[in-house]
């Protein structure tokens, strides 16, 4: 008897032994509970402001902005305009793989730029965005055919130097924001004259400035500018300076012919008028001449 009570206590605590405590056994339910809701997954519920109608214009026109800078970045890599037609790309592919001279990952490059823009323009024609690039190359072609044997005339009847910078503003923010600029300077030297001389050069120097810079993409340190980008820079420097003397004469003529500059007063006078002729002809510049050639974003595009 005394053996068979010893016999039936140990195999109780062999089997207690062997037991979880409780401690373990939540945690061990808590698991299998977590792991089982995470294998549930919850259906994910649309969004319905998104089928509004404009909002589904606002994503249209992201994508279309999107397509445009990354279709102006790849043309630029092959140096050709945005209009160019299949013909010219090929030209361009093939006369940078001739400069490549051997080197295998530039003619890959090269080659996959070329590739890139034709798929953009597939999915342009698809997407009805081409006619104004077909337009674009059209115009291009009849202005080159009007220009052909001739020097000095473009088919509108300008002088084709001022044709190639004459690029009006089509955007209002621009025109906006040049009208602020250049009233704001305007009233300021009429506020101070004895500043008005010297703001002369001030708001040359800043038209300069934003002559150069107007219709080029955007660069940062993560996007620099490519070889090439800032050849117009000295020529439209040439054009501003040119474009700024002959404005400084002519309102000095203008305004000598009923003021005395020898007089201290009368010659402070003459500075401030000059402005009424040199800042609306600086703000009519700056929504009308463009000096860059490049594929074009517009600073100002939504």
């Amino acid at each position: 008897m005394m053996k068979t009570t010893l016999v039936v206590c140990l195999s109780v605590a062999n089997v207690a032994a062997f037991a979880p405590p409780a401690a373990q056994s939540s945690a061990l339910f808590r698991s299998t509970s977590t792991s089982l809701s995470a294998s549930i997954s919850l259906p994910s519920i649309p969004n319905p402001l998104k089928k509004l109608p404009w909002n589904v214009e606002k994503e249209k026109a992201a994508e279309t902005r999107r397509v445009r800078q990354e279709a102006a970045l790849l043309y630029r890599e092959l140096g050709i305009a945005e209009d160019a037609s299949y013909e010219e790309i090929v030209a361009a592919t093939d006369a940078l793989i001739a400069k490549a001279d051997g080197d295998i990952k530039k003619k890959v490059k090269v080659e996959i730029t070329k590739d890139k823009i034709l798929q953009l323009r597939l999915q342009q024609r698809v997407a009805g965005q081409m006619a104004e690039v077909s337009q674009a190359r059209v115009e291009r072609s009849i202005i080159s055919e009007a220009n052909e044997g001739k020097k000095v005339k473009t088919k509108s009847g300008k002088p084709k130097w001022f044709e190639d910078i004459y690029k009006p503003s089509e955007s209002e923010q621009e025109q906006t924001n040049n009208l602020i600029l250049y009233g704001l300077t305007l009233l300021f030297v009429m506020l101070n004259p004895a500043l008005a001389n010297g703001f002369k050069f001030v708001s040359t120097i800043l038209t300069c400035g934003r002559l150069l810079r107007r219709g080029m993409p955007k660069y940062s340190r993560n996007n620099p500018p490519p070889k090439g980008a800032t050849s117009h820079y000295m020529k439209g420097l040439a054009y501003c300076l040119s474009y700024f003397l002959i404005l400084n004469n002519v309102s000095r003529v203008l305004f000598s012919s009923f003021l005395d500059a020898s007089v201290p007063a009368k010659a402070a006078l003459l500075e401030q008028l000059q402005h009424f002729i040199i800042q609306p002809a600086f703000w009519w510049a700056a929504n009308n001449i463009q000096f860059y050639k490049g594929p074009s974003t517009s600073m100002y595009e939504e």
